[in-house]
């Protein structure tokens, strides 16, 4: 897992300025997934190993096939995933 903050990326490869400079149109969903959590997997437990937000949204797309799919899943389900 890659823990590099995303914050320490170039403004015009972070998500969430790419959405306002391009458009929600232009956005991934894994781009829109990642403006919307915000935060990395385990980035705030200690000896947790980290996710950055994008690749751990790019993982929840992949995971459930779309943005649509994301969506749809249950939420008992995804409390389980994101605690994990």
């Amino acid at each position: 897992m890659n823990s590099d903050c995303v914050k320490s990326w170039p403004k015009k490869e972070r998500p969430r300025e790419r959405l306002l400079a391009e458009g929600a149109e232009k956005a991934s969903d894994a781009d829109l997934v990642a403006v919307i959590l915000r935060v990395g997997r385990g980035t705030f437990q200690k000896g947790v190993q980290g996710q950055n937000v994008s690749d751990f949204a790019r993982s929840l797309v992949a995971l459930f096939g779309s943005l649509r799919g994301l969506d749809r899943a249950r939420q008992d389900f995804l409390l389980v995933l994101l605690n994990e």
